[in-house]
Order: structure tokens, then sequence, then C-alpha cells
């Protein structure tokens, strides 16, 4: 900018400001390096994940009580590894094994006869079932902002590069430091998006997440047809396997997407 704006010019008025405005750069540049440095070396990122993986699975412990069977012995105190063994690939937690062991004692004297309790059993699948639709939405939701990111950003990264073959043609008839700045920025913006895109990974999240929302709705529709009895007795069974897919597409997807972000070099603890 000062060179475009003629403040490196030694007879130009605001040339003291051209000083001023590469310190300002020199200090930006280094505030996001210490930034960068002290996220890597305290494990920012891979404390997020960890603590977001957490939050998950504790989230999903009263949909998954319910379909444990407390009267069998068992040694293993994470609930997921009892009913998803070994636990779809998630990465151990010890906080959610912690949860798992001290509500224990409550679930199995709260669940001991509760499938044979019809209110039971129409609330809970209503109550689950909701949880299904939001994650659903949720996912839907995803599917759509990160296909309009696409297209968005290819929109104006076509744009940056033809105003840069405009500006390089328009340089030929009328010479000026403006256009010399903008031929050089539009095309190094437009290659930045272009990076942010590909490290975004919205290809992949899009579909994914398009992939999963159909697969929630068509586990909802399953869970309401197996609910569905009318005066005969509810195939309890058909529910709770139907329950246990629902919860099983959500822990895969939670795994694709920590697959998702090993490669990009992250601390995951």
């Amino acid at each position: 900018m000062p060179l475009a704006l003629g403040w490196d010019s030694p007879g130009h008025r605001l040339h003291s400001l051209a000083a001023l405005w590469a310190a300002g750069e020199v200090l930006l540049i280094g505030t996001v390096s210490l930034i960068f440095w002290r996220g890597q070396r305290g494990h920012w990122q891979g404390q997020w994940l960890g603590a977001r993986t957490t939050a998950e699975l504790t989230w999903y412990l009263p949909m998954l009580a319910p379909l444990l069977d407390f009267a069998a012995p068992s040694s293993e105190r994470n609930w997921y590894l009892r009913v998803f063994d070994p636990g779809q690939g998630l990465p151990a937690s010890e906080e959610v094994t912690a949860l798992c062991a001290r509500s224990e004692p409550l679930a199995r004297q709260l669940l001991a006869d509760a499938w044979s309790d019809r209110a039971f059993v129409e609330d809970y699948t209503s109550w689950a079932s909701g949880i299904l639709v939001g994650q659903a939405l949720y996912h839907r939701r995803v599917a759509v902002r990160q296909h309009a990111l696409r297209r968005r950003v290819h929109a104006l990264t076509s744009w940056l590069f033809g105003l840069t073959a405009l500006g390089a043609f328009t340089h030929l008839l009328i010479h000026t430091m403006w256009l010399s700045v903008l031929t050089t920025f539009f095309p190094a913006l437009a290659a930045s998006l272009h990076g942010a895109l590909a490290q975004s990974e919205a290809y992949r999240l899009g579909h994914t997440s398009e992939r999963l929302a159909a697969q929630l709705n068509g586990a909802i529709e399953r869970i309401r047809a197996a609910s569905a009895a009318g005066d005969s007795p509810v195939d309890l069974a058909a529910l709770k396997g139907s329950f246990e897919a629902a919860i099983a597409l959500i822990l895969e997807e939670h795994q694709d997407w920590h697959l998702l972000i090993r490669p990009h070099n992250l601390k995951l603890g």
C-alpha cells in the first residue's frame, strides 16, 4: 500500500507513515506467529478436539443408557464400549468412562423395569427421536452451508482472476502503480481463498453431512415404524436395534470427522 500510494518516495509529505505501516505489518505478522507457536506448544487444537468428543459422548449417554442390559455382569465401565464394541473406533475418554461409572448405580435402579412400562417406551421413543431429528436438521444445514461456500468461493475467485486479466490488459495502455498492485493482489487473494477452501474440506464435509442427514432420516422412519404397534405389543428388540443403529451412525460420523482433521497435523492428544 505505501508503494501504491507513493509514500515510499522521500519527497511525499506522508513518507514518514511508510515506516509506521511497515512496523504495523511486522507487529501483525509477529502476533500471528506468536499465537501459532503458543497454540502448537500448548496443544490448543488437541484440547478443543478432546473437549468436543467428551461433550458429544456425554450428550448421548441418556439415550444410550436404556439400551444397556445392566443386569448382565460386565467389567467394562464405558457404556459405549459395551454396546458398540470396539466403540466404533472412538478415541478413549477417561471423563466419559468415569461419568458412566458414577451414573451406573442410579441408571440400574431407574431402568430395572423400564421397558415393561408402555408409557416409558412411548416417552423414550418420542424424546430420543426428537434428538435424532435435530441431528438430521443440523447436518442438513451443514451440507447446505458447505455447498454454498464452495459455490461462492469459486464465483469470487473467477471474478478475481478475470479482474487480474483485465488489469494486466489495461496496464498495456495505462501505466500506473495501482494497476501493478491490483494485478499482484487479486491473484494472490484468489489463490489464498482456494487454499482456505481446500483446507476447510468443504466438499467432503458437505457430501458427508448430506449423506448422514439422509441416513438419520431413514433411521427415524424405522424407529417410528417399530414403535407404531397400535394395540399390539411393541417389538422391543427391533426398537432397540433401530436406536442402536441411529447412534452408531452418529458415532461413525464423529470418527469420520476425526479422520478428516488428523491429516492437518493437529495435536490430538
